[in-house]
């Protein structure tokens, strides 16, 4: 067994430097594996969920909480990539790709509005 003590696990990604990244939605957490062993290197999250990188290696995370896909740049600096669509409020963005031409897709179900897996709100 690699780790344990997780509520739900979502959203991996690997690392070419070697290291996978997962997200813990309700424990609001952000765990990462490599040789050495199991670290919790983020919390809180906003409750993240999927997690991809994009051409230069930026992670790019969804977040149930802020309702938001934001890229967290190596330098530590966070920028928010969508928040709204047609002038509402995105409901949880969830799963996230990119696509080789550097165009981002993410899904946007309601259940991140639920308490234990997000923010609950209409």
């Amino acid at each position: 067994m690699l780790g344990g003590g997780f509520i739900f696990t979502e959203g991996p990604v690997w690392h070419p430097d070697g290291y996978l990244l997962f997200s813990d939605i309700p424990g609001d957490a952000r765990w990462r594996w490599d040789v050495s062993g199991m670290t919790k290197v983020m919390r809180p999250t906003g409750k993240a969920n999927g997690l991809t990188y994009d051409a230069d290696l930026n992670l790019l995370v969804c977040q149930h909480v802020t309702s938001t896909v934001v890229r967290e740049r190596r330098d530590g600096t966070c920028e928010i990539l969508a928040s709204h669509f047609e002038g509402k409020e995105l409901n949880s963005p969830n799963d996230i790709c990119v696509r080789s031409d550097g165009s981002i897709y993410f899904t946007d179900p309601w259940y991140g509005r639920m308490p234990r897996s997000g923010l609950e709100r209409e």
